[in-house]
């Protein structure tokens, strides 16, 4: 049987003659004694009140009528008396409302929304734009060369990813939780590592250390202690010794710092010191700020509305920290450098306010340039940082958890922004984002993990069209509250491959980049297949002339791929010829 602390209440206040007898349903029985003794009322949300009565109030969602709120309908619970209740109604689309509720689009008429279609691999949505792709070719989608697949899908990659979870070793920590997950070559041997941070009961909180076998395979987590709550973390070589060591933000009972877990070279950690930097330090990025070839840290102190710098002095210790007001409630600070110049400048969410704060790095002093505010949208709570339109310039991307989207604040040089380019709603709420070249165009892409729905929180990921804007999110399998994200290369393949940390399921999640290339190329960027353009037109200018045997020849010289005309896979005489024929032919 459950009992809560409500309950517990209860029956204390009842013992003792005092309690009120509440009956909202009105059937003669007093509430606690429907849910806790009789069980013939559902407390689901453990507020003391039935749930019967919250339904009718509106204070629970019940879309389908039946007494059971919308999330115990799709993933199950039990009564106080241990019974079991609901489980009985399919989510597909994982955004948290039973099917049998919505009216969703459902192109082809097979009685499932498109969307779990696409996601549950039934239908191809190769252009990637949430409709499947015999819907949109029965709706006049061009297929210049009737293969079945939109042109649009023809000339982009299509995601693919082989995943595996990876859990802790037993030992005095295994209770662990991960909040957060960073990459590196912790142990020295050229391959890419992931280190975790941990929440755990009872006996304190750890980092986790997974080393890669490299092919993109991991061990079980090794767990070491690290004496209090760990929030995030960085990694970086702190004392110099050309190893990457481990910055955590800690909060715990009278034990507010940042603490330095040490590399001793091999991927093992001890305990090094706990610096004071703030209130309640909640993020935490390394980097070296001062130009003196060492690494320091900058810190967000959610309580304080402040940022402390911590200048290293080359050894792993650290002078006593500077601080400037940033705004109530920060939540993230990354360092890169987002003038040009040279050196780290600082971005700073703040919740309170729904900002982003951007920070120039001026002779080692980081000074406020541009405070861009989120209008209608919540505030940000995670940010990448990538060049979404190979510019050179970096670019800021956004998690904004509480409006179910994303945004892309294009660097517009001098520090200044762009008004953000969203994307969403999205099935849930995003809570971690990263970015990288998933589908292997050249182009960075947006990737999140959602939280909720739970328990099969999603890992979506939309495509980057190079101008900051996406296409419709493509979904894969996350896990149980996966709050963390990472980009890196496990697998040495030279793709983008992903990590992220499940924290209810004590484990982390490894998707390898298994990308296939477009069926068809589009040199000129056109939207069309080539082979169905005018096939001599190599340069893409929209006639046939000198200029295309020229470029042609080119490109059949060096061997690479546009010399493929025939598009058999290699490049050969064969391709020769036929090019030679198609630009007698001309157009």
């Amino acid at each position: 049987m459950r009992t809560s602390r409500f309950s517990a209440l209860v029956a204390l206040v009842a013992a003792a003659g005092l309690a009120r007898a509440e009956d909202c349903n009105n059937n003669g029985i007093d509430d606690a004694t429907d849910i806790y003794t009789n069980c013939t009322s559902l407390d689901l949300d453990d507020s003391g009140v039935p749930d019967e009565c919250e339904i009718a109030d509106g204070l629970l969602p019940d879309c389908n009528g039946n007494g059971i709120v919308d999330w115990a309908d799709i993933f199950g619970a039990s009564d106080m008396c241990g019974n079991a209740v609901g489980g009985g109604s399919a989510d597909c689309d994982n955004n948290g409302v039973p099917d049998e509720c919505q009216s969703e689009e459902d192109c082809d008429a097979n009685g499932i929304p498109d969307l779990c279609d696409i996601r549950d691999g039934t239908h191809t949505d190769a252009d990637g734009n949430g409709v499947p792709d015999s819907c949109d070719l029965a709706a006049g989608a061009a297929d210049c060369n009737e293969n079945q697949v939109p042109d649009g899908g023809d000339i982009r990659p299509t995601l693919a990813f082989d995943s595996d979870v990876y859990g802790f070793m037993a030992g005095p920590d295994a209770e662990t939780f991960p909040i957060d997950v960073a990459v590196g070559d912790v142990d020295g041997d050229g391959d890419l590592d992931v280190v975790a941070a941990n929440r755990a009961f009872p006996s304190g909180d750890s980092i986790g250390v997974f080393r890669n076998d490299g092919s993109g395979a991991f061990s079980l987590g090794v767990v070491y202690n690290t004496g209090g709550a760990a929030e995030a973390l960085d990694l970086a070589d702190l004392d110099g010794d050309n190893d990457l060591d481990i910055a955590i933000p800690q909060r715990a009972a009278s034990n507010f710092h940042v603490r330095i877990m040490l590399n001793d070279g091999t991927g093992a950690y001890s305990v090094g010191a706990a610096l004071a930097a703030g209130q309640v330090p909640i993020d935490v990025a390394a980097g070296d700020i001062d130009g003196d070839g060492d690494n320091d840290l900058v810190v967000a102190d959610i309580n304080g509305g402040r940022v402390y710098v911590l200048s290293n002095n080359g050894n792993g210790t650290f002078a006593a920290p500077t601080s400037f007001v940033v705004g109530q409630r920060p939540l993230a600070v990354k360092l890169e450098d987002l003038d040009n110049d040279g050196d780290l400048d600082l971005v700073a969410l703040v919740q309170t306010a729904a900002e982003v704060v951007v920070y120039a790095n001026n002779a080692s002093a980081f000074t406020e340039v541009t405070r861009i505010g989120l209008g209608d949208l919540f505030a940000a709570t995670a940010v990448a940082l990538s060049d979404m339109n190979k510019d050179g310039l970096v670019d800021l991307v956004l998690a904004l958890q509480y409006s179910r989207s994303t945004a892309v604040l294009m660097n517009q040089n001098s520090l200044a922004f762009s008004a953000p380019i969203t994307r969403g709603p999205y099935a849930g709420n995003p809570v971690a984002v990263t970015t990288g070249d998933f589908d292997d165009d050249g182009l960075d892409d947006v990737a999140t993990t959602l939280s909720p729905p739970w328990p099969d929180g999603p890992l979506s990921i939309s495509r980057g069209l190079g101008d900051g804007s996406t296409l419709a999110p493509t979904s894969f399998l996350a896990g149980y509250s996966a709050l963390s994200l990472a980009t890196g290369d496990f697998d040495a393949d030279g793709r983008d491959d992903l990590v992220s940390g499940i924290y209810q399921e004590r484990r982390i999640r490894v998707w390898l980049n298994r990308a296939v290339p477009s069926v068809s190329a589009d040199r000129n960027n056109d939207g069309v297949p080539d082979e169905c353009d005018c096939p001599a037109d190599f340069d893409g200018t929209g006639f046939v002339d000198t200029d295309d045997y020229d470029a042609f020849v080119r490109a059949f010289e060096i061997g690479g791929d546009d010399a493929d005309f025939n598009n058999s896979g290699f490049v050969d005489l064969e391709d020769f010829v036929d090019f030679v024929h198609a630009f007698e032919a001309g157009c």
